[in-house]
């Protein structure tokens, strides 16, 4: 469902539907490949993404055509990989009918990377090798944006800061950024640029001081927010594994040694504190085990020994 707005024209909330008998041949074996070709990517989220295009299933020039609104219904978009996004025009131009095949004609040039004599011969085999072509210079191109971006100098960076600061967003355009970020999935070369980025970044004193410094001002927990992560974490049961995982990871974390003045503030801190409460049972138990024994660090450890 959707409300569409056109040169001024309201459209009723509708559901589009559209005949693709009408506009192209689906008696075609070639359309079978279209469908497997949308039900291999339907899971992918319907908006666009680095490295896939948002494609609509039925073309927004034939909508036009009939004197439709664009069908932007998630129903009617699939996100699409670069080769794969190049076989579907070119199927959708080779089963086009009528008036319909001369609308894709342009898509399908535009996505062209040679200067192929007639494409209405062009054979699937050879459309599958220049789909690969196409899939070769879309990463290219993708990759030259990212170095562009990633390489700017620091005073187009700093520009950038300063017409950032102060910018606010109004609630609507908060909650569409929250959408669009909404079921983003990272490839694992994705992930692994990712960590290497991290890894190499060096930051400064500076700023360090303002990360930690912007921290303080603009992250407090309130009590609301306390209480609600403290209601989450009651009752919540660890696999064996996770807590195979967690004993590791304390057992290679170093500390560094307490300063003096933090001891202090740890003391002044647990003052007047309540300790743990305690069943008489549990008293009873703790001084009958203790009783005559003092402990001693073995290997990092408090072990109990007797005194005699």
């Amino acid at each position: 469902m959707m409300l569409c707005s056109i040169l001024g024209v309201i459209w009723p909330i509708c559901i589009m539907e559209h005949d693709f008998n009408k506009v192209f041949d689906t008696d075609n074996p070639l359309w079978q490949e279209v469908l497997a070709i949308f039900a291999e990517n339907d899971t992918y989220p319907k908006k666009k993404m680095r490295g896939r295009a948002l494609h609509h299933k039925y073309p927004r020039c034939f909508s036009l055509h009939d004197g439709e609104p664009e069908d932007n219904d998630p129903d009617n978009l699939i996100s699409l990989p670069p080769a794969q996004h190049f076989m579907v025009h070119y199927y959708y131009y080779t089963l086009a009918k009528g008036i319909y095949k001369s609308k894709m004609v342009l898509a399908f040039r535009y996505m062209m990377s040679t200067n192929e004599d007639s494409i209405s011969e062009l054979l699937p085999e050879r459309a599958r090798e220049l789909s690969e072509t196409y899939e070769k210079l879309s990463a290219e191109a993708t990759q030259i944006i990212a170095d562009a971006c990633h390489n700017r100098s620091a005073e187009s960076r700093k520009h950038q800061s300063e017409t950032m600061k102060g910018r606010k967003y109004t609630e609507e355009h908060r909650n569409n950024i929250s959408k669009g970020r909404k079921g983003i999935v990272f490839s694992e070369e994705h992930k692994q640029h990712l960590r290497e980025a991290s890894h190499k970044r060096i930051l400064t004193p500076e700023q360090r001081d303002r990360m930690r410094t912007g921290l303080g001002r603009h992250w407090k927990m309130t009590e609301e927010q306390r209480r609600k992560n403290s209601e989450r974490q009651k009752g919540r049961v660890f696999s064996e594994e996770t807590r195979k995982k967690m004993s590791i990871a304390a057992k290679k974390r170093v500390h560094p040694p307490m300063s003096e003045a933090t001891k202090q503030k740890l003391s002044a801190i647990n003052k007047g504190k309540p300790g743990p409460i305690m069943s008489e049972a549990e008293k009873a138990k703790r001084s009958l085990k203790y009783t005559g024994k003092h402990w001693k660090l073995i290997d990092g450890k408090r072990v109990w020994i007797d005194v005699n």
